[in-house]
């Protein structure tokens, strides 16, 4: 069985089959930086985004010209789910951990501030808080077991989550999210290809974060190839995925372009169903960033 059963170089670099992707990510990085809606407006970017990839749809990256608003309402729908999800967690947290002690140390103000200008660390406020109560508190009526039993409940649902987006791909209505047993079931079937979807999507995201000063540009690529591995894991034979892997780049003659990157240039007279354009990439290991 081969240690990689995901094609983590197709997620990376699959947005070059848009012969506008410089434009669109650059576009979509702009956005990542506009306070408050920017994350948002992102998320509704990327189901668009997943729609037309499992369609396999040309050009492949939906384009901005649909308005901010198209994008930010997919968004808040993506946000809602993802908290919905962790709202027993929340209750669970308000009735255990955020006592009068908790409530009065916290700088409220700043706090909300930040989650509200940078929503996209908004899913970190269980664990941000479990280690605020632990560390401040001289005194929590909740036990270390107890503060250890949320933070795994935590990291079991965020784990669960993205097999619920899946049936949003399948069906297109954001409420089969909730579809609980499908999302079981696909996790049930596939756990090794799910579990490889969580670590390459951890790999791309902490290369998409950390790529300073071009973090902007970096989240949104990791985001689209994030999608692009999860999506990938119910379909280990057919579906664009496979076109991909298996007829797509081969229309591509590969050449080293300096220590790390490498360059594409299409063949000639070769039949895909994308446009081929010449490209750069960044090469680390299995993953390839396009960079030009």
């Amino acid at each position: 069985m081969p240690l990689r059963q995901l094609d983590w170089s197709s997620a990376s670099r699959y947005i070059v089959a848009d012969p506008r992707w410089k434009s669109k990510i650059w576009t979509a990085g702009l956005v990542l930086l506009i306070p408050f809606i920017g994350w948002l407006a992102l998320l509704g970017y990327r189901r668009e985004a997943v729609f037309r990839l499992a369609e396999g749809a040309s050009p492949i990256l939906p384009d901005w010209e649909a308005g901010l608003w198209h994008y930010l309402r997919g968004g808040l729908q993506a946000v809602g789910v993802i908290h919905l999800y962790l709202s027993p967690l929340y209750l669970w947290f308000a009735l255990r951990v955020a006592n009068d002690s908790f409530i009065g140390s916290v700088p409220w103000v700043p706090v909300l501030l930040f989650f509200l200008a940078i929503p996209i660390f908004s899913t970190l406020i269980i664990p941000s808080g479990l280690i605020y109560a632990r560390v401040t508190l001289s005194t929590l009526d909740v036990s270390e077991w107890e503060l250890y039993a949320l933070g795994a409940a935590f990291h079991l649902v965020v784990f669960f989550i993205p097999a619920g987006f899946l049936n949003v791909t399948r069906t297109r209505r954001m409420r089969s999210a909730f579809a609980l047993w499908p999302a079981v079931q696909l996790i049930a079937r596939h756990p090794r290809r799910y579990l490889e979807a969580w670590i390459g999507s951890s790999v791309m995201s902490l290369l998409g974060h950390f790529c300073l000063p071009f973090s902007p540009w970096g989240v949104v690529w990791c985001y689209l190839g994030i999608t692009y591995l999860f999506n990938e894991v119910p379909h280990p034979e057919g579906g664009p995925y496979a076109e991909f892997r298996d007829c797509y780049w081969q229309g591509f003659a590969a050449a080293p372009n300096g220590v790390l990157t490498v360059r594409y240039e299409p063949i000639p007279g070769y039949l895909a169903t994308w446009p081929r354009s010449p490209f750069v990439a960044l090469r680390l290991g299995p993953i390839e960033a396009p960079i030009r």
